[in-house]
């Protein structure tokens, strides 16, 4: 208790110290406050238009030193139930490297590879990677998962955490074209809620 207590204290503080008019480079970072319990800091770099094979770049400077996660925010009808299975063609790379070339993030595929997480009747898909991971055996019957493989500046799958005086270059191909509309879908970086 007294550990979790702690960690929501430095999370506070750490994230209380950080004014997001400090963010320098592409896109808006906008700042919900740390009560917002889905994300409490969000970079919206715009859309990305994943019908036309292609690369697009950004560029980023004083972010927040809490974990981000990557991801497209696609636009497509709402889902009905989580077991609901949709085709989704198309293939991406998304790769986000420090000024001196260090690679944070490398990941590709299909786009049926990749996570789609969304919410029930709610009209848009977050989708992203998770890194590899292993199952570590606590005893009785207790495991843990550590995440491995991790790159520079803790990048794991589309998740990474930057420092604040790195500048970062984040990179989006399209391989194979997606039959979704041009304007369905967002490059977004968004950190959790509660920190």
């Amino acid at each position: 208790m007294r550990v979790a207590l702690a960690a929501t204290s430095i999370a506070l503080l750490v994230s209380s110290c950080y004014n997001a008019s400090s963010y320098e480079g592409d896109g808006r970072l906008i700042d919900h406050g740390w009560t917002d319990a889905s994300a409490h800091y969000v970079l919206d770099l715009g859309a990305i238009d994943l019908s036309r094979v292609g690369t697009t770049s950004f560029r980023m400077h004083h972010l927040p030193e809490l974990e981000f996660t990557v991801g497209l925010e696609v636009n497509e009808a709402p889902h009905k139930d989580f077991s609901e299975v949709r085709p989704h063609p198309g293939n991406i790379r998304l790769t986000l490297e420090t000024a001196d070339h260090r690679m944070v993030i490398s990941e590709s595929g299909p786009l049926e590879s990749w996570i789609w997480s969304y919410g029930l009747g709610l009209p848009r898909s977050f989708v992203y990677r998770r890194g590899a991971q292993k199952e570590v055996s606590l005893g009785q019957g207790v495991s843990r998962y550590d995440r491995i493989d991790t790159k520079s500046d803790a990048g794991w799958g589309t998740y990474f955490t930057p420092r604040s005086a790195e500048f970062y270059l984040l990179t989006v191909a399209v391989l194979e074209p997606s039959p979704l509309p041009p304007a369905s879908a967002r490059l977004t970086l968004s950190t959790s809620g509660w920190k």
